[in-house]
């Protein structure tokens, strides 16, 4: 059926979606509806940064373990901000399920019509790179979503518990249901195999997906499921695409400019998260200090990275967006790829190749003729170690911390207790514990009906 015999209609279901509408959409702001005729209508969608690209789920870095607030900053913060970061009962805000659910809408309407779009001035191979690339924004804020709203992932520990909703459809009229935590994951895996199978290699702009995005992507999941050789897989299939790693060595740590310009040579897919209480701007959000002293001094990560704010604490300053102040990078970079390649390979006894990817990446973070190639005989030192690194390179990294401390603390030697100080209460956060899954918005229950986390 041709896509003139129909028309499809796209609803802007609630406020989330209708302030932050399309390029295409925003032509007629006040409007309901547009109408999708060609595959630049489609790609149009896609080209909107401000809705696929940005406010991704922050709530879990605010509840992470690499930064902390003084009882000042705490106590200016919004009370759903504060409840966040102390590991409280309550949803935290609301902008994590909707805004995020927004672009699974978005995706829904491509995926939903697109088969049926006229070409226009487009190609077959555009057809395929617009569905494939929906299919990737989709599966990618799945995942997200259920490292917030459902509870972690554990092989062979996955019966009976609930996952997230998976729409799938544009149709407001299709009710949520939640689906379990097998189903939930094995969407994600579906979307982005499905999305790896359509892109293009490389993007022809890093805000845009790609083959070696969807890759990565894939490999992040199975590391958050520990399912290690096919983590390493994906991960080895998107470093052949792009494996570029920046020497830090060619960095000024005394430059005012931001030290990694956005869309610089790791990144590959950019994206970055909300910051609704501003909780995570590098004036509040305060360098563990614990973290902090595990950079060596020739470790270059720790003058590029970090720096001594005029209050007299440490704020970080290496986000991969471009601006120091902005919100945090949330994409995927090569860096993530060497030490997920290296965590698995350890865990798989490869111990060369994991030692192997630890020392390509190290070579180009410490000062230059310094870095003592490391090599280890016991894989469990080895591991620890990757993990260490891992922490170290990707800390204030947008969306891996939080799925790094739920799958970690389900190995004994691995598991954290979380510390909170606010004045004269010590707030934990106990390995395992229920508040690692965070509560449905009640909007959402009170108007779905579906089952409120604990």
């Amino acid at each position: 059926m041709k896509i003139t015999s129909f028309k499809i209609v796209i609803f802007v279901i609630f406020s989330g979606l209708s302030t932050s509408c399309s390029d295409f959409l925003a032509e007629k702001p006040h409007s309901s509806l547009a109408i999708l005729t060609e595959l630049e209508d489609y790609q149009a969608i896609l080209n909107n940064e401000t809705r696929l690209n940005s406010n991704y789920p922050f709530a879990g870095d605010y509840a992470s373990d690499y930064y902390y607030l003084s009882d000042e900053d705490f106590l200016s913060r919004d009370e759903t901000g504060r409840n966040n970061y102390v590991w409280g009962s309550e949803p935290v805000h609301q902008n994590n399920w909707t805004q995020a659910y927004g672009k699974v809408y978005d995706t829904n309407v491509i995926l939903a019509s697109i088969d049926d779009a006229e070409l226009g001035n487009m190609t077959e191979q555009d057809r395929r790179n617009i569905k494939g690339a929906a299919y990737f924004f989709r599966g990618f804020t799945f995942y997200h979503l259920a490292q917030l709203y459902a509870p972690p992932y554990h092989r062979a520990h996955t019966a009976g518990l609930q996952g997230i909703p998976l729409r799938l459809s544009p149709d407001i009229n299709v009710p949520s249901t939640r689906a379990t935590l097998e189903e939930t994951y094995a969407r994600i895996l579906d979307d982005l195999k499905a999305a790896a199978f359509l892109l293009r290699e490389r993007p022809r702009i890093k805000t845009q997906p790609s083959k070696v995005a969807a890759y990565a992507a894939l490999s992040r999941v199975y590391l958050t499921m520990q399912y290690y050789e096919e983590a390493a897989k994906y991960a080895d299939s998107a470093l052949v695409l792009q494996s570029e790693l920046i020497d830090y060595n060619t960095l000024d740590p005394l430059s005012a400019q931001p030290q990694f310009p956005v869309l610089n040579d790791e990144v590959i897919f950019h994206a970055v998260s909300g910051n609704f209480s501003n909780i995570l701007t590098n004036n509040a959000a305060r360098v563990d200090t614990a973290l902090y002293r595990k950079y060596e001094n020739n470790d270059l990560r720790k003058t590029l990275f970090f720096r001594d704010n005029q209050n007299g604490v440490v704020g970080f300053y290496g986000n991969y967006d471009g601006s120091p102040v902005a919100s945090l990078f949330f994409g995927l970079a090569t860096d993530e790829l060497y030490l997920t390649r290296a965590e698995c390979n350890a865990r798989l006894g490869n111990i060369e190749k994991a030692i192997a990817d630890l020392n390509t990446l190290l070579e180009n973070r410490y000062l230059k003729g310094t870095y003592a190639k490391r090599e280890y005989q016991n894989a469990e030192n080895l591991l620890a170690s990757i993990l260490e690194e891992r922490e170290k390179e990707l800390a204030f990294r947008s969306g891996i911390r939080w799925p790094d401390l739920r799958r970690l603390n389900l190995d004994p030697r691995f598991e954290k207790t979380l510390f909170r100080n606010i004045g004269d209460q010590v707030y934990t956060l106990a390995p395992n514990s229920e508040r690692y899954t965070f509560k449905i918005p009640y909007e959402v229950i009170e108007l779905g009906g579906i089952e409120q986390n604990p």
